[in-house]
């Protein structure tokens, strides 16, 4: 483990910075429907701090496992793809989610 590249400053590239924005707002918008569908209480609050975590972790991931870095098996790369269309790939997102909630 290298604590020193664990701890160092990420500066985003532009695709890094589309791509972490993506993320910002599917989770924004996750945490607005847990806070709609959900009571108030402690439960809903740790729902919405796991949708934070997980917000905080993602983009750590797309800063750090950009680099190129050396695996057991060899020499690997990021494989995320960053689509064009950004809004319509959140939108799909919670699309599949609504349609799912009206069978219930």
């Amino acid at each position: 483990m290298n604590v020193d590249s664990m701890f160092e400053e990420h500066t985003p590239t532009p695709p890094q910075k589309r791509r972490v924005n993506s993320l910002r707002n599917c989770a924004r918008m996750l945490a607005r429907e847990i806070q709609s569908a959900t009571p108030t209480g402690p439960n809903q609050t740790l729902a919405i701090r796991h949708v934070d975590d997980a917000l905080i972790l993602a983009t750590k991931a797309i800063l750090e496992n950009s680099r190129t870095r050396r695996s057991k098996r060899g020499l690997f790369t990021s494989t995320w793809r960053t689509r064009e269309a950004t809004s319509s790939k959140t939108a799909s997102c919670f699309a599949k989610k609504r349609a799912a909630l009206t069978l219930l």
